[in-house]
């Protein structure tokens, strides 16, 4: 399989301009942090006007089968260096910018998460169906990623939440999400199409393979590991993190099993 990608391409639009050469660029993604990271390094005189603020879309592909959206956000940092860096971050830092004040006398989560959504002007976003009792809730003054993350301590739940690459938020089980209901899974083999692979103590694992557009953080896998485990092994991708240098493009993703 790895010889059907042999031609690795991106196209990185900042702002109004579409930028022509980079050094290199790292999407990081993960559910654990729910904000998504992309560092673009790009030559001095490739810089230009660029200002924080301004749009980011990072696509890759590969020409042999097409190009797709890896990264969507805005520039929050500029670096000064040999070659500028363009620190990005994905709409779910814009949920840090302003403080949320509110008391609920009783509400369930999703009350909650949609006062914070409104707050910041989001319209588009899946909140978790599951019924929750009502409890009392307050927040005073932090932001709207901190009362999510005091939403799942209140109600004892682990629910991830993210924007997609379509800008449109995410709160609930991770197996509620698109990401993880997807008809056809990804299969990776050693060999094949997975260059490394490392398993822990715990049954987790690491493993490099190429860019591939159907895996993101939430979403399972298939990985068939004859050193590791006897079939086929589902497992869930816990973070991932897309690397892009000229003509090499790679992505490692940290995996943990799904409990059949």
């Amino acid at each position: 399989m790895l010889e059907e990608y042999i031609s690795p391409t991106w196209e990185i639009e900042v702002g109004q301009w579409n930028i022509k050469k980079i050094t290199s660029y790292d999407v990081y993604s993960s559910c654990i942090n729910p904000i998504d990271l992309a560092d673009i390094k790009i030559p001095l005189e490739s810089k230009g006007e660029i200002q924080k603020g301004m749009t980011v879309n990072i696509k890759a592909g590969y020409r042999e089968k097409g190009m797709w959206t890896v990264f969507s956000g805005k520039v929050h940092e500029v670096l000064p260096g040999k070659s500028s860096i363009l620190r990005c971050k994905d709409k779910m830092a814009d949920l840090k910018e302003k403080p949320i004040r509110c008391f609920f006398t009783e509400a369930v989560p999703q009350d909650v998460i949609k006062y914070c959504l409104n707050i910041n002007g989001i319209q588009s976003f899946q909140l978790s169906g599951r019924e929750f009792s009502k409890k009392p809730f307050t927040a005073s003054g932090i932001n709207a990623v901190e009362v999510i993350k005091e939403v799942n301590r209140t109600w004892n739940v682990n629910f991830v939440f993210y924007f997609d690459l379509q800008g449109r938020f995410f709160w609930g089980e991770v197996e509620e999400s698109e990401r993880y209901q997807r008809d056809i899974i990804p299969v990776l083999e050693y060999g094949r199409n997975i260059i490394e692979h490392r398993m822990n103590d715990e049954g987790e694992g690491i493993l490099e393979t190429i860019i591939l557009p159907e895996i993101s953080h939430s979403s399972k896998i298939k990985i068939i590991d004859p050193r590791f485990f006897a079939g086929e092994k589902l497992v869930e991708i816990k973070k991932l993190h897309l690397h892009h240098q000229q003509k090499k493009a790679r992505m490692v993703l940290q995996w943990s099993p799904i409990a059949s």
